[in-house]
């Protein structure tokens, strides 16, 4: 009798601890702060296919900057101000700055994250196969978003975590689908307050939305 309760605690030791195990990697799924270099492509409306690339900042809560190589397109959101700016194509033109507190759909996507790779009350998680997870947003988060689901794309990998991520499908409420590849990521990364916010440059038209 004292050997099978011991057996007993051992599996239930056993039990407990792969439990543990899979609650961490859940939890840990997002650093609280990251870079990925990424390459977007998404299909016009003329039905060709635009690729760029850029570099993507995060820092929980709500803190993102995004900035695309080709055009040199700045997206920057502190998590209370949202800035957006066009550079001139030619040096004696104005550039644009559309300014607004409306947060960006990416750092909610990210700070939502955070909590785990775990069905909410915002989307459910389910796995499609072992490199595709998807993540189905419920109505009401759906209109928040402007989001109807997202495709995670992995690496082959059996634990979920950001540096196993190939590429993330964005399918939007208007039918627009944008995939990015992530094809460098950086995790605990170090930024200052400054690096998400944005001076305006001179000669810039200002937008408030």
């Amino acid at each position: 009798m004292i050997l099978v309760s011991l057996i007993k605690k051992i599996f239930l030791l056993i039990f407990l601890f792969f439990a543990a195990s899979q609650i961490s990697h859940s939890a840990q799924f997002l650093p609280s702060a990251f870079q990925v270099k990424f390459e977007q492509s998404y299909q016009s409306v003329t039905g060709a296919t635009k690729k760029s690339e850029g570099l993507l900042d995060y820092q929980f809560p709500g803190k993102i900057r995004i900035k695309e190589f080709k055009n040199n397109t700045i997206y920057i959101s502190n998590g209370k101000k949202t800035w957006y700016y066009t550079p001139p194509i030619i040096e004696t033109e104005k550039g644009s700055v559309q300014v607004s507190s409306t947060k960006p759909v990416m750092s909610k996507l990210f700070d939502t994250l955070q909590r785990g790779l775990k069905t909410n009350e915002v989307f459910q998680v389910k796995n499609l196969t072992p490199d595709q997870t998807q993540l189905e947003f419920n109505q009401s988060a759906s209109k928040e978003f402007n989001l109807t689901k997202v495709s995670i794309h992995w690496k082959g990998a059996t634990i979920r975590t950001l540096e196993k991520v190939r590429s993330l499908d964005l399918n939007y409420l208007d039918g627009k689908k944008v995939t990015l590849s992530f094809t460098e990521i950086k995790k605990e990364m170090k930024y200052s307050q400054k690096h998400f916010e944005f001076n305006i440059p001179k000669n810039t038209q200002i937008i408030q939305n």
